[in-house]
């Protein structure tokens, strides 16, 4: 295996298990020794990209031993190899993390920084040939945009969240790329705007219209266009209708419960 880490500065870490060096049943054994009886015939390397944000970039190394105890398990009177846990390799560890920004495996992208956030691109890329398939084009923006809408009408019970888990994304990085998209659509794409903000409210149903406009990055122009459709009621005072600034935050946004 193979593992190119790129930072956020231009330094490229490129990690390799083939070649300049090898695994052996020394150096994965417990004690760091071997004997007659314990012998490693393959090595397995587990690449723990599920515990990114936790872990950091991990890779468990195991291996398949040849020690016969009590716990091995034979077939015919064979016994069987043993998976065995040998040692955790920390490539990465989680207080560089922020630093990261594309992991590849034996030459492929695997993992990629887009507007701050870490994402799986193997699943994006299995995900959109299921969804829309691979031959749609236009940016990376686009494509995330159109998935998650494709996904949302086929899938209308689920939430932003289990629609994002879907393709590899974390919510909040599909929220800032909706937002982007957005900010540089030629008309306003008041279907996103809507989606979005009924994806949240689905999340956060005592939501008010000021967490809305933090969460999803979006204006009070923009909330207040399609609140009324998903709420049925303003999020925004009329010009000259008395207001409690206290409640509203300064902008004359109301708590749902107040109307």
């Amino acid at each position: 295996m193979r593992i190119d880490v790129t930072y956020d500065d231009g330094l490229i870490e490129c990690h390799r298990t083939e070649g300049e060096t090898s695994l052996s049943s020394d150096a994965l054994s417990p004690t760091g020794k071997s004997s007659s009886n314990d012998r490693a015939l393959a090595s397995m390397l587990s690449l723990r990209l599920d515990l990114l944000e936790s872990e950091g970039l991990r890779v468990d190394v195991w291996r398949w031993g040849t020690v016969v105890d009590a716990d091995t398990r034979t077939v015919d009177g064979i016994p069987e190899l043993t998976l065995e846990a040998g040692r955790i390799w920390r490539v990465v560890p989680p207080e560089l993390m922020a630093k990261v920004v594309a992991i590849d495996v034996d030459g492929v992208r695997r993992v990629e920084r887009q507007l701050g956030f870490l994402v799986d691109l193997t699943r994006f890329r299995d995900a959109r040939r299921m969804w829309v398939g691979s031959g749609s084009g236009g940016s990376v923006i686009d494509q995330v945009v159109a998935l998650h809408e494709r996904i949302r009408a086929a899938r209308p019970e689920w939430d932003d969240g289990r629609i994002c888990e879907e393709y590899g994304y974390p919510v909040e990085a599909y929220r800032a790329i909706a937002s982007a998209q957005r900010s540089g659509g030629d008309d306003g794409q008041e279907a996103d705007v809507r989606a979005l903000v009924e994806g949240y409210l689905a999340e956060h149903p005592d939501a008010i219209a000021t967490d809305v406009m933090d969460a999803l990055g979006l204006t009070s122009e923009e909330v207040s266009e399609v609140w009324r459709k998903v709420r049925g009621k303003p999020s925004i005072d009329a010009p000259n209708s008395p207001r409690d600034d206290s409640v509203g935050r300064g902008l004359g946004l109301v708590p749902l419960e107040s109307m």
